[in-house]
């Protein structure tokens, strides 16, 4: 929550610049999906939001957006950005170990969901 602010006309904004690097979209939904929904949220509605976020980047005139095949690859394949880099070398004293627990427990049960390491392989 203290990432995000309040647009004007019901929009709301996302700011984070802990790890400012030049990425795949895919870094930063993927991370967003699996970190901020409880699992079973993410489970009912992941290709949905992720149709959603690529009809939108095409509405507003990216023509480079993958087709929801290639989207949906790459998300499985970006779930172990987040795990790995994002909580497993996260130390307690950061978040403090409820969060910790919460974003490790998410990204694990969404790692095993999308079968993350077959898709790495392919």
């Amino acid at each position: 929550m203290g990432n995000t602010y309040l647009l004007p006309g019901d929009r709301v904004g996302l700011l984070d610049w802990q790890l400012m690097i030049r990425g795949r979209w895919s870094h930063d939904v993927t991370y967003f999906l699996m970190t901020a929904l409880d699992t079973e949220y993410r489970r009912q509605h992941e290709r949905d939001l992720l149709a959603y976020y690529l009809d939108r980047l095409r509405a507003g005139g990216v023509q480079t957006a993958p087709d929801m095949e290639a989207a949906w690859l790459l998300h499985r394949q970006t779930a172990i950005w987040g795990f790995l880099i994002g909580w497993m070398i996260t130390s307690v004293e950061n978040y403090g170990e409820e969060i910790l627990h919460a974003n490790l427990e998410r990204l694990t049960a969404a790692v095993e969901d999308l079968e993350t390491f077959a898709a790495l392989g392919r």
